[in-house]
């Protein structure tokens, strides 16, 4: 079964690489920070690692259960789905992309929701890498969206091609370079359009909720055209380069919140209400205002260019293993059980590692011990890599590897000095019970 999402990541890297050229040629290469972008693409390979298992069960085994045992068509004995004909084809990618306005909407009216999905929206730039930027928990919310196509008798093969198309889609629209496209701007999910839907200025927040067809919006009163550059970002900033802290601080702060409430309507009215929503008894909700765009700063961490050099190069690393790990996890249900055991330990391995890169960029105390274990744990591996006919080679390896990099880590974090500059947060505490 084709792939679309897959097949594009070649693409999506080389997009990347043109756009830096072109902001490079303008000047404008500040609208990419190492930083930022090491997170976002960070953020990016967690969530695909984690797709690796959570799509077996939700989409997998799930779509396919609901289409053979409770699809209207089955349940009807018809059949009305014709997948040689062109026309339905178009008629299913309408309907993905009019599921996806709704799911994606609700991601950002429902706190619970908005939970997961807020780790697409933590990066305080607007490039391509923070298209790439997607959250490990959303496909648990999305899988009640999109189970209404295998309810309805979409096969899906066809539902999965669409919706890949829809997200690949939306990947080039994460841009700066782009402005306004003319007639296109009326109908279709445009950079300018997007750029409103990742802006936290009041007036921008949760607008432009479209995938592809911008026309959602307009019928549904949630469209607004970009008038001025937005501020990126979310109102209460992550001030924070983990990856796994992205994905799961938001859920902490929530149930935080849903422990110290009291009585059963107010703590579903958190889970379930508008995000940032809390009873007086909290301090009441919590708003977005006005920015002040001559003194807002965003989150940055400063260091040397040898701590620099180290994180591209492990980054690296880790980037040209995940891919190859994807590659080998491809229908990881039916993998024999040793390829099984070698995708779980290299997705450990690969979390460990974006972790680990997070911490060190500021600096955590647990970093420098997590770090060690690392490149220990990536020394026993290339033995494994090597197997019992060159075995002595990989053990060679493996010593060389373990050897160079302890020096080379050892140096750079006695001489890594780390200076934070956090981001402010634009917020108020609303004094109402609405």
């Amino acid at each position: 079964m084709i792939n679309i999402v897959k097949l594009a990541i070649p693409f999506f890297f080389l997009l990347m690489a043109i756009e830096l050229l072109y902001l490079w040629s303008k000047g404008k290469l500040n609208y990419y920070r190492i930083s930022d972008t090491i997170n976002d693409l960070s953020c990016g390979i967690t969530q695909q690692v984690a797709d690796i298992f959570m799509k077996i069960v939700l989409f997998g085994i799930g779509y396919h259960f609901v289409y053979e045992n409770w699809s209207l068509p089955k349940l009807l004995g018809i059949n009305y789905i014709q997948k040689d004909s062109w026309f339905t084809w178009v008629i299913v990618f309408i309907a993905v992309d009019f599921v996806y306005y709704w799911f994606h909407r609700h991601s950002h009216e429902i706190a619970l929701m908005w939970s997961a999905h807020v780790v697409h929206h933590q990066s305080e730039e607007y490039n391509l890498a923070v298209a790439l930027r997607q959250s490990v928990f959303q496909q648990f919310f999305s899988w009640f969206y999109y189970m209404i196509f295998a309810f309805a008798g979409v096969p899906f093969e066809m539902w999965f091609i669409c919706i890949g198309i829809n997200l690949v889609y939306q990947f080039w629209i994460h841009t700066r370079a782009v402005g306004k496209l003319g007639f296109l701007e009326l109908f279709m999910n445009t950079p300018s359009h997007h750029r409103v839907h990742h802006g936290k200025d009041p007036k921008y927040c949760d607008k432009n909720h479209a995938g592809v067809f911008i026309i959602w919006d307009k019928m549904f009163g949630t469209f607004q055209p970009e008038e001025e550059e937005p501020t990126y970002g979310i109102t209460v900033p992550l001030n924070s380069w983990n990856p796994l802290w992205a994905n799961i601080g938001s859920f902490q702060w929530l149930f935080s919140q849903v422990k110290k409430t009291n009585g059963l309507k107010n703590k579903l009215k958190i889970l379930f209400g508008k995000p940032g929503w809390r009873p007086q008894e909290l301090g009441g909700p919590i708003c977005p205002v006005e920015i002040n765009k001559q003194n807002y700063q965003k989150y940055e961490t400063f260091f040397p260019n040898s701590t620099i050099y180290y994180i591209v190069f492990h980054f690296t690393v880790v980037l040209l293993f995940s891919t190859q790990l994807l590659e080998l996890a491809t229908d990881f249900i039916h993998k024999p059980k040793e390829v099984q055991l070698t995708v779980l330990g290299g997705s450990f391995w690969v979390l460990l590692s974006l972790v680990n890169i997070g911490g060190i960029m500021e600096k955590k105390n647990w970093a420098y011990s997590s770090e060690m274990m690392r490149i220990w744990a990536m020394s026993a591996g290339l033995v494994g890599l090597f197997g019992s006919q060159y075995f002595y080679y990989g053990i060679a390896l493996a010593i060389l590897w373990a050897i160079s990099q302890y020096i080379w880590f050892r140096w750079v974090w006695k001489n890594h000095e780390v200076k934070i500059q956090f981001s402010t947060p634009y917020t108020q505490t609303e004094n109402t019970t609405n």
